[in-house]
Order: structure tokens, then C-alpha cells, then sequence
């Protein structure tokens, strides 16, 4: 087990970031440039129906892009070759279930790569008792915020209509209480108990691609500040095993920041 992992498991979170600090640079290096993300995040449809006051889609209404069949399938195909067995999402900044695809696109990532783990961030909305059995042999589980009273009413009204194996799939949260952030700094948020983020492992982890097929520098980069690659172009080992990813990666997982995006970055959770 290299010291990476030792850390990673019998370090307590908030004492991992000073180890991740000051071990050596190429210690940490060594660990992550051969290792692949855990979680994908692949927009397939980027409009989003709610204007919650959390999330910058408020204020930044975004243009209408389809991510093509032929690149979904493009990019599940490779993930396969890469042995996958992390969690998908089909989401960035948008409402999944808009896209009257979703059902066929995860059924196509499922076969494929039937060892992954399938989540849906959802505002609920367009979850009605239809569409849940559509997708209950292909999720794992729902994500759902809910902040706003007609998410809840939603939730509500589709908890009346499923078992209790169903129900257990979806799982809930409120932004305010679990994950408030200022989204890297796209959106002003005032509150008190948001403070600059010190250490974050999420571009070391995860891949997030938008569906202009553009993989961004992480899940807050909402304006897309820091780009790698284009998916259709390149190929998904070509843009994370990169230096320029891997050594990004590395120095914000060391709390070393040099992207506006990080330094702006203020959450109630310090250690990403």
C-alpha cells in the first residue's frame, strides 16, 4: 500500500491536507499520475428548469447543447477499455431528466459498464412515477436539493407512490445546510460560515465534462475558466493523464492555488 493510501484511510479528514501539504511534491505525484478518477460527470443536455438561488444557472441562463449520441457513446466505449467501475452523472449544471434521451443513454453506459455506480442529481421535478420506473433498474441513486417547496411537494407526492426499496434510493439534502459553496465564485452568497477552501481533492478525482464535450477544471468551474480538452476530439486518457491535469490536480489537492476559481472558492467545508 503506497503512503498515499495509508493516509487517505487512518489520517482523520481535517489533519489529511497538512500531510498532503508538506509531503514531498513527487510522493503525491507518483501516487496520482497513473491512478483514474472515481466519478465522471457528463452533461447530455444543458438546459435546467429551476432557477435556484444557489446555483449561477439564476443569473447566467445558458445556451441550448446536446451532447451527440455518437460522443456519449464515444466516451462509455472508452471507459470501458479503461475498466471503469466509479459513478457516472450525467449532469453539470443542468436538469438530467430534461433530456428525452437520459433513459437510453444510461441504459447503453449500464451494458457496457455494468460494475458502475449510476447518480442522478435531480430537482425532482420531472421524477413523476413514470420516469422513476423508467430508470429504477439503471440508477443507483437520486440526488436531490431540496430547497425550494415545489421540489419538496415533488418528492413528496413520488415517496406515496414507490416501496420502500425504491424509496431508499433517493436521497435527499438542503444546499444551505449540507453544501453551501459560492460555486468558486460564480454566485454571491452571504453567509458566515463560508470560508475559503484550503484543500480540494475534486480535480484529482473526478472528471467533469460539459455538453459542449469540454472537460473543466472541476464541478464549480461554471463558467469554465479552465478547460483540457474537448472529448469529441480527444480521448478521455489523453486529457487526465496529461501533466497539465496531473499537475493541477496535485498542487490543489496540496492547497497550492493558482487558478482564480480556487482562490475565489468559499464553502462551509474547507477540505474538499
Amino acid at each position: 500500500m503506497s503512503l498515499i493510501k495509508k493516509i487517505n484511510q487512518l489520517v482523520p479528514r481535517n489533519l489529511k491536507f497538512l500531510f498532503k501539504r508538506f509531503l514531498p511534491r513527487f510522493l503525491i505525484y507518483r501516487h496520482y499520475k497513473n491512478q483514474l478518477f472515481g466519478t465522471i460527470e457528463i452533461e447530455t443536455y444543458s438546459p435546467c428548469n429551476l432557477k435556484c438561488p444557489t446555483c449561477p444557472v439564476a443569473n447566467n441562463p445558458r445556451p441550448k447543447t446536446t451532447l451527440s449520441e455518437e460522443t456519449w457513446r464515444k466516451v462509455i466505449n472508452e471507459l470501458k477499455d479503461l475498466d471503469f467501475r466509479g459513478t457516472l452523472s450525467p449532469h453539470f449544471y443542468n436538469e438530467p431528466l430534461m433530456d428525452k434521451r437520459i433513459v437510453d443513454l444510461l441504459d447503453y453506459a449500464k451494458t457496457q459498464l455494468p460494475h458502475i455506480k449510476i447518480v442522478i442529481f435531480t430537482n425532482a421535478i420531472l421524477l413523476n412515477h413514470e420516469m422513476f420506473e423508467k430508470l429504477d433498474n439503471l440508477v443507483d441513486h437520486f440526488q436531490i436539493t431540496i430547497d425550494q417547496l415545489n421540489i419538496k411537494k415533488a418528492v413528496d407526492k413520488l415517496v406515496e407512490q414507490l416501496n420502500e426499496r425504491q424509496i431508499a434510493k433517493l436521497n435527499t439534502r438542503t444546499i444551505m445546510k449540507d453544501a453551501l459553496s459560492n460555486r468558486g465564485g460564480s454566485i454571491e452568497v452571504e453567509d458566515e460560515d463560508l470560508k475559503p477552501v484550503l484543500q480540494c481533492s475534486f480535480p484529482i478525482n473526478n472528471m467533469t465534462i460539459d455538453a459542449s464535450g469540454d472537460v473543466h477544471l472541476c464541478c464549480n468551474d461554471f463558467f469554465g475558466s479552465v478547460k483540457y480538452g474537448n472529448i469529441i476530439h480527444d480521448s478521455l486518457s489523453t486529457i487526465w493523464f496529461s501533466k497539465r491535469f496531473i499537475n493541477d490536480g496535485v498542487d490543489i489537492l496540496r492547497g497550492r492555488f493558482k487558478y482564480k476559481i480556487c482562490k475565489c472558492c468559499k464553502s462551509t467545508d474547507r477540505f474538499k
